[in-house]
């Protein structure tokens, strides 16, 4: 057989080695008794289109993970066998390889989760909300934990109570950043009653939302803080006399 490869000027023997290298290092044919940790970052470069540093990374944050959990194995087929089932579902819902890339190197975890069970109900959510596909790929890169919990049920609620448009509560969406999902639920409808108190007109808040979102989620004792420096500034300026 060697002989046969080593025909056509060495063509086939080229082939053999290039093929035997790909075996060799795909992380899916990685023994389990091997460092997971290389087989796991060798995986997301050739899958996901990693950086060997990024990989690396991420494959660091897999192995603490599951070693909280008190598993002693850091990665075997079954778990690729899953992974390769999660990252072509994502891609079947709309997301790219970098998109899930994202997601992947923020909380590696999610390739431990079951297509049907877990991640279907998510995405269910946001298509059925009237997120496009395309929406929710933009939703998960700029907050990809939406994958993982259940915050962004509560924060689209809370935007829901603000605008009267579903379109804007999908601007919002693909705008906040993951650490800001809590708080849309827990400080934007509080924060919009501060300004409506305020005298702020429902519209304006709504338009600058749009634009803006990030300074109207922080926590209320902080944002009522700052509303009240603002009065006070605004106050100044009205009594101050002019030269």
């Amino acid at each position: 057989m060697f002989k046969l490869l080593c025909n056509n000027n060495g063509v086939k023997a080229l082939y053999f080695f290039n093929g035997f290298h790909r075996l060799l290092f795909s992380s899916k044919f990685c023994s389990i008794t091997e460092n997971g940790n290389l087989c796991f970052a060798n995986y997301l470069v050739g899958t996901l289109g990693f950086s060997k540093q990024n990989a690396r990374l991420t494959s660091t944050k897999l192995e603490k993970y599951l070693h909280s959990r008190g598993t002693k194995k850091v990665i075997d087929s079954k778990f690729f066998s899953n992974a390769d089932a999660v990252i072509e579902f994502l891609k079947q819902n709309g997301l790219n390889n970098s998109q899930i890339g994202i997601a992947v190197s923020s909380s590696p975890k999610v390739l431990l989760s079951k297509t049907e069970k877990t991640l279907k109900p998510k995405i269910d959510f946001f298509l059925n909300f009237g997120f496009s596909k395309s929406d929710f790929g933009q939703v998960v890169s700029a907050n990809p934990y939406v994958l993982l919990g259940n915050r962004h049920i509560r924060a689209i609620e809370a935007l829901k109570d603000v605008f009267s448009c579903d379109s804007d509560v999908i601007i919002i969406m693909k705008k906040c950043y993951w650490i800001s999902v809590s708080s849309i639920s827990n400080n934007l409808i509080p924060n919009v009653a501060l300004l409506r108190d305020y005298g702020l007109p429902i519209d304006l808040i709504r338009k600058r939302l749009l634009t803006h979102p990030i300074p109207f989620l922080r926590k209320k004792e902080a944002f009522k803080e700052l509303l009240m420096r603002v009065e006070k500034t605004l106050v100044f300026l009205a009594i101050r006399p002019s030269f």
